[in-house]
């Protein structure tokens, strides 16, 4: 038996609109202050929705090349320094990684999607460890 997938919670869902590039009062209305509400209210329960959903093994490394995550963790600093501190270099290392499959796939004359995807990181996290720089 199959079952269906799991619809995003609430977190989820408000993470969504927040690093998806149009987190403004302008775009929201009176939503964005709902969710600046939620957020500040439960700071580690949205850190560790972002680690689950876009730093965990099997996240997707395109999706990950699409989000505005400063949005999100300029939100956060204040009340959780250290662990936004903390997300922000993974993401930094995630965001290396990729360059070092980009300037593989350069190097080796290959489209970056492609190598992205056929690298076993595109099947979720890469590895700059597993892709030889030129």
């Amino acid at each position: 038996m199959t079952l269906p997938p799991r619809q995003p919670n609430q977190t989820e869902r408000d993470l969504a609109i927040v690093v998806g590039g149009n987190f403004t009062p302008d775009a929201l209305g009176p939503e964005h202050g709902r969710i600046l509400e939620r957020l500040r209210a439960a700071p580690a329960a949205y850190l560790d929705a972002f680690e689950r959903l876009f730093l965990a093994r099997g996240a997707n490394a395109q999706a990950l090349a699409r989000l505005r995550p400063e949005a999100f963790l300029a939100q956060l600093q204040s009340v959780a320094p250290d662990r936004v501190r903390t997300i922000a270099e993974r993401l930094v290392r995630h965001y290396d990684s990729a360059l070092a499959v980009a300037d593989h796939a350069a190097a080796a004359e290959t489209d970056l999607m492609e190598a992205l995807a056929a690298h076993p990181a595109g099947r979720g996290r890469w590895n700059a460890a597993s892709v030889t720089r030129r």
